[in-house]
């Protein structure tokens, strides 16, 4: 699968506007009716309630009643490194097959 980078570029904004100088991840996920949607990761004290970085993308696009065609979901450790494309958990895998299962996930760069 080629590389979206339309979507990449649109993971990263967000996450460099929240995170310019530090560890950062969002994702993006682009609808069926050619809309992206972008979010970020949610991170609390107890980690059994923190949320992926696609929650966010898959809530809204949910939320507006439109399928998601594609996602991708970004990270970097520090600001001196490249983003990484990350493969999404289990958890998000479940979310994205609410669509059915032609939903393309970037799972390498």
């Amino acid at each position: 699968m080629q590389v979206d980078q339309r979507l990449v570029a649109a993971a990263i904004k967000p996450a460099l506007e929240r995170w310019p100088n530090e560890e950062a991840g969002a994702a993006a996920a682009h609808t069926t009716d050619g809309r992206i949607l972008t979010s970020v990761y949610v991170e609390t004290p107890n980690s059994v309630v923190n949320l992926c970085h696609e929650t966010g993308a898959i809530c809204e696009a949910h939320k507006l009643n439109v399928a998601i065609a594609a996602s991708v979901c970004v990270s970097r450790e520090t600001k001196d490194v490249p983003f990484l494309i990350l493969t999404p958990c289990g958890v998000c895998q479940e979310r994205l097959a609410y669509w059915g299962g032609d939903v393309h996930r970037r799972t390498s760069a």
